[in-house]
């Protein structure tokens, strides 16, 4: 062999080297932006968990309170009823 192409193995070894170790860096970043990612889900799903709570807690209070509405309606209309036959 000569001593050119060995120079030029040499060269493309040295290439992919630099290409491997650039390749594990951009690795070992995108893992650890995946790791932030997954730890900005588990946030955001706990906090869709709680919210869900709310809402089901506000609807029960809301339909509770329509409840005592429709009840409070039912009384004035008896009420008025009754005052329309003294009238």
């Amino acid at each position: 062999m000569s001593l050119d192409f060995i120079n030029e193995l040499e060269q493309k070894v040295d290439a992919l080297i630099g290409a491997v170790t650039t390749l594990r860096g951009e690795k070992e970043q995108l893992l650890s932006d995946i790791s932030g990612k997954d730890a900005r889900i588990a946030e955001l799903e706990s906090e869709c968990g709680r919210i869900g709570g709310e809402l089901d807690s506000i609807k029960n209070d809301a339909a509770g309170r329509q409840g005592q509405i429709d009840t409070a309606a039912d009384r004035i209309r008896g009420l008025l009823s009754r005052l329309e036959g003294i009238v």
